[in-house]
């Protein structure tokens, strides 16, 4: 039995009317939302400690969640701060962002990447399950990076950042 103003009988239903259904359902579906980026990025990560495993770096995590950078790789001496994105692809492209933003009790934010936050950028492209590596020192935008998948239409290379280049580092 149901109890007047309430919607569904049990307790993972129960939700009170008039309004309150709709507040519900938006923070049920942000904090999803958040969840799965969350999750998103939880995978990229993964997918770039496991290939460069392969390559033969030693990776490790930062104790701090603060840092610039998702990931550190040594080897041979030479250190990398790697910071991984997760893209899916999109008209046989990936169009990464560099920003970071956020929302907390003083509003929202955005951070514009800045040259010394990590020295390679990791994305990760699930349609695919490959990961490419481009080093911070070739590139210069600070918003966003387009690797493509397949050759251009026209025959143009100039540049054009081919996926494909960036498989090793």
């Amino acid at each position: 039995s149901s109890k007047p103003g309430v919607v569904g009988s049990s307790p993972a239903t129960r939700i009170i009317s008039k309004g309150k259904v709709f507040l519900w359902w938006y923070i049920h579906v942000e904090v999803y939302a958040m969840h799965e980026k969350k999750r998103k990025g939880d995978i990229g990560v993964a997918k770039a400690i496991a290939r460069l495993t392969e390559l033969g770096w030693n990776v490790g995590i930062p104790i701090t969640e603060h840092a610039p950078y998702d990931i550190f790789a040594e080897k041979e001496g030479d250190i990398e701060t790697v910071q991984v994105r997760y893209t899916t692809p999109k008209k046989n492209k990936l169009d990464v962002k560099l920003q970071t933003s956020w929302a907390d009790k003083s509003g929202n934010h955005i951070k514009k990447r800045i040259l010394s936050d990590y020295t390679v950028l990791a994305v990760y492209n699930p349609e695919f399950d490959e990961i490419y590596f481009i080093r911070s020192k070739d590139f210069v935008n600070d918003s966003c990076l387009t690797l493509r998948l397949v050759d251009t239409m026209n025959g143009q290379i100039k540049g054009v950042r081919m996926a494909r280049d960036y498989l090793e580092l």
